[in-house]
């Protein structure tokens, strides 16, 4: 994975979006308009991060997070993926367990603590962490909103799966590392 596979998966995502755009522009939809716009600082943030905490971000990093943008905002929200395919929703939180994992191991792991065991512990903590605060952000904005973003009466089957669907992808994650590393 090199620089040149993350500036063109951008430049990709980017051109899907202006396409799109362009192909429906005539609906006057500032909102749409706005949300297609967001997709360019949405991308920048690795770069940011980089810059503020003086770090590398790996590629893969990189590369999983453009497919995380494009599959979550663009095809989820833009799309209403989340509304119009079945099990969009999971293979997503599925995936986010995936990204919380190689964020942890990017930013603690690699910087701070350098014993496997902590790093596994830290990883499910950040994970389980983060999986609740976005469904607790969910539940809010529902009740804010008056939406139902959970598409579900209570939510609570909803939230559950999402938390553990994130956890089973750290889950394979690590198994993917520990089996990487055997083959090494």
């Amino acid at each position: 994975m090199n620089k040149k596979i993350i500036v063109l998966s951008e430049i990709v995502v980017v051109f899907i979006a202006l396409i799109d755009l362009l192909l429906n522009i005539k609906y006057n939809d500032f909102f749409f308009v706005l949300k297609i716009l967001a997709i360019v600082p949405l991308l920048v943030i690795p770069r940011y991060i980089e810059k503020k905490l003086k770090m590398n971000i790996s590629y893969l990093f990189k590369y999983i997070y453009v497919i995380y943008v494009f599959l979550s905002y663009y095809l989820g929200i833009i799309h209403k993926f989340y509304l119009t395919v079945f099990i969009f929703d999971k293979l997503v939180h599925l995936y986010f367990g995936i990204v919380l994992a190689i964020i942890t191991e990017e930013i603690v792991y690699k910087k701070i603590i350098k014993n496997k065991k902590m790093f596994f512990a830290l990883a499910i903590l950040v994970n389980l962490s983060i999986s609740t605060i976005w469904e607790i952000f969910e539940f809010a904005i529902d009740k804010i909103a008056g939406s139902d973003m959970q598409r579900v009466g209570t939510g609570v089957n909803d939230t559950m799966t999402d938390i553990i669907l994130a956890f089973v992808g750290l889950l394979v994650y690590i198994v993917v590392k520990i089996l990487n590393k055997k083959d090494k």
